[in-house]
């Protein structure tokens, strides 16, 4: 992935469930929080998953 105006992009994301490879995004909203994108073709038909930490 490459970092580039608080965002990586290029990413890519096997799932062994499916046997599909997604392209992925990522952003940290904060120090706490992560939201990545994975996609087939374009972003808008993607799924937006959000983790955050915890102690």
């Amino acid at each position: 992935m490459k970092y580039t105006d608080g965002e990586y992009t290029g990413g890519k994301l096997y799932n062994p469930s499916d046997g599909d490879t997604y392209s992925l995004n990522a952003k940290l909203k904060n120090a706490n929080e992560l939201h990545f994108r994975g996609y087939l073709g374009i972003s808008l038909l993607g799924k937006t998953m959000k983790f955050k930490r915890f102690e």
